[in-house]
């Protein structure tokens, strides 16, 4: 966004078995107030451009993920803004309601976190299989050892088909 001082979201070409996508990871502004919304806009209508060039040139499978510091049902201009329901499919928003991913410092906890696919394209995710790893149990720590010593944020993980590109076969069941 024109400060070299901001955070930038990475992008990275993929190839996993025969799954193919571009990633986009992202760490979008933090904050509840309406000037870090308006920052979150901004960064979010940069992002939402790209994804929406990636798909006019035909790039299908894309990935969103990372710290978006957005909340379902409240930051509806962010989720517009990346590209809404007609570009993305926000699964975390659906398959994660009532979660958390966040550790905030007095114990509680919320969904900042997000997930979201290319809409109609991205046939290769296995629905329904987004969770959130509860990586402090797996070190056998804490939560709020997790967060002092680790991270603030839980990870997510997914399950995708790769023994097969189901990009063209969507693409000719379409013709």
């Amino acid at each position: 966004m024109g400060n070299p001082e901001k955070r930038k979201a990475f992008i990275a070409d993929v190839k996993i078995g025969n799954f193919d996508f571009q990633l986009i990871a992202v760490n979008l502004k933090s904050g509840r107030g309406i000037s870090e919304q308006k920052f979150r806009d901004g960064q979010c209508k940069v992002i939402g451009a790209y994804i929406t060039q990636q798909r006019a040139a035909s790039r299908e499978d894309i990935l969103l993920v990372g710290d978006f510091n957005m909340i379902p049902g409240q930051d509806v201009s962010n989720f517009h803004h990346l590209g809404g329901d007609d570009l993305m499919d926000f699964i975390s928003s659906w398959d994660l309601q009532d979660r958390y991913s966040h550790i905030l410092p007095k114990g509680r906890a919320n969904l900042l976190d997000g997930f979201a696919i290319s809409r109609n394209y991205s046939a290769e995710y296995i629905r329904g299989s987004l969770r959130i790893f509860p990586m402090h149990w797996a070190m056998d720590i804490g939560r709020e050892a997790f967060r002092v010593d680790v991270s603030d944020h839980l990870p997510f993980l997914a399950n995708f088909r790769i023994d097969r590109s189901r990009d063209w076969v969507q693409c000719t069941k379409q013709l």
